[in-house]
């Protein structure tokens, strides 16, 4: 990736609809200078990363399309909530919001622009002027990927085994834990201290912290974990923010997302470590414009592999194929141009256990499929698979005759040129991992 691109934070749409939205505003930061680190779709939010990735990021980026059942919002409440962390970090921004979303939650001004998606390439001047004042007005040395694990700072009280607990998974996750003196009076001595400090433990239960703590931490926007024993009531209640119990929130993030409450050892340890676990990884950057448009194609369907089962007689089709199936992102195994078998490992036990691996079976049919050995092996065991659900065949045929019986209703590729066969293929794939993550949904 060239050095002079800016890496920021980027707030989008997971769902297949909004892909060729995502894709337009996507090679125009690329081309203007800019780039973003993402995080893989995850079912489990920890509002401590997103804090610190936000932390250090050099600018935020929303792309917000709108979603007319979020009677409220009109748009996804998370994306509402990720520009709040951008307000409250004070970082430069720049958000592209679709008609019908209220202004309430994106105002007005230089760093909000609303777009139709049904008139995007008018605005690709303005868009593109807005992104480069986005990028000359970045802190470039506020950096989101590349940092070691360093100190934490420690506000827990004097919980019999609290504080032994939360230093052990600390220290044992690979940061140094360090307690903070709870008679703090300095507000300047505190906030030096802060800036040592990756983020924050911090026990909402602790009666000796001074009031101003609270407001402090939120000002510097510092990332922190909480935790809390025993469970919701009035007195603890009281005790957090009210800032942390509002409506936005609650349609966000689970109960464990914000505090870490806490009956025994176990719950501490467990809730407080898949935290840590979290603030340990790194956001993936989108290194290239293909990086980009791979990751964005990807979004919203199924995550499955597919087995491509071929001759050698077919192999040039097969090299394209898989390198169509890599730029759009979807994992595969073949055995020449995708294959992930170690060497010297047993080749007839690996090959097995790729087709188990795999939710779906890609059998290129020619006159010679039924003549390689490999190639009645792979589809045999597909076909016990398939007969027990656990994956699904999907046969084309490169030639117009073929010498078995398959159950499965196929494509015939005869005759069509290898690039539209590919097209073809890929574009099934791609219709077939989308149609199974929307019968989830």
């Amino acid at each position: 990736m060239p050095v002079e691109k800016v890496v920021a934070y980027l707030s989008h749409s997971y769902r297949h609809a909004d892909r060729k939205v995502n894709e337009f505003f996507w090679k125009l930061f690329w081309e203007n200078g800019m780039t973003f680190a993402v995080d893989p779709e995850s079912e489990q939010l920890s509002v401590p990363y997103l804090e610190l990735m936000m932390k250090r990021s050099s600018a935020f980026v929303g792309i917000v399309t709108r979603r007319p059942e979020e009677l409220i919002y009109q748009s996804s409440p998370f994306m509402v909530f990720e520009h709040g962390l951008a307000v409250q970090a004070h970082k430069p921004k720049l958000i592209f919001v679709e008609s019908g979303v209220p202004k309430y939650f994106f105002p007005d001004g230089p760093q909000t622009m609303y777009f139709s998606r049904q008139a995007l390439p008018s605005i690709k001047a303005e868009a593109s002027h807005r992104i480069g004042g986005l990028v000359a007005e970045s802190d470039v040395r506020t950096m989101m990927l590349g940092h070691g694990l360093g100190k934490v700072g420690l506000l827990i009280g004097g919980d019999d085994y609290c504080q032994d607990v939360v230093r052990d998974v600390v220290r044992n996750l690979g940061f140094t834990p360090v307690n903070l003196d709870v008679g703090i009076s300095d507000a300047f001595r505190f906030a030096l201290e802060l800036d040592e400090f990756d983020f924050m433990v911090l026990d909402t239960g602790y009666t000796d912290l001074p009031n101003w703590i609270y407001p402090f931490l939120s000002g510097r926007f510092m990332p922190t974990i909480k935790v809390c024993r025993g469970s919701v009531g009035p007195e603890e209640q009281l005790a957090e923010p009210p800032w942390e119990t509002g409506e936005l929130l609650q349609r966000v993030t689970a109960p464990g997302d914000l505090i870490v409450r806490y009956d025994s050892r176990r719950d501490l340890r467990s809730g407080v470590a898949r935290h840590v676990e979290r603030l340990r990884e790194e956001r993936i950057l989108l290194g290239s414009l293909g990086d980009g448009l791979r990751y964005f194609r990807s979004l919203g369907r199924r995550r499955a592999r597919v087995f491509i089962s071929t001759t050698a007689s077919v192999n040039h089709l097969s090299r394209q194929l898989s390198q169509a199936l890599h730029r759009e992102n979807i994992p595969h195994f073949h055995y020449k141009y995708q294959n992930d078998i170690e060497l010297a490992a047993l080749w007839n036990e690996q090959l097995a256990e790729r087709v188990r691996a795999s939710q779906y079976f890609l059998p290129l049919i020619t006159e010679d499929y039924w003549k390689s050995q490999f190639c009645q092996d792979e589809y045999r065991l597909a076909r016990e698979r398939a007969e027990q659900g656990q994956i699904k065949i999907v046969p084309y045929f490169l030639e117009s005759s073929n010498s078995a019986e398959i159950p499965e209703h196929g494509r015939d590729l005869s005759g069509m040129p290898a690039r539209q066969q590919i097209r073809q293929i890929v574009e099934d794939i791609d219709k077939q991992l989308m149609d199974v993550a929307h019968e989830r949904d």
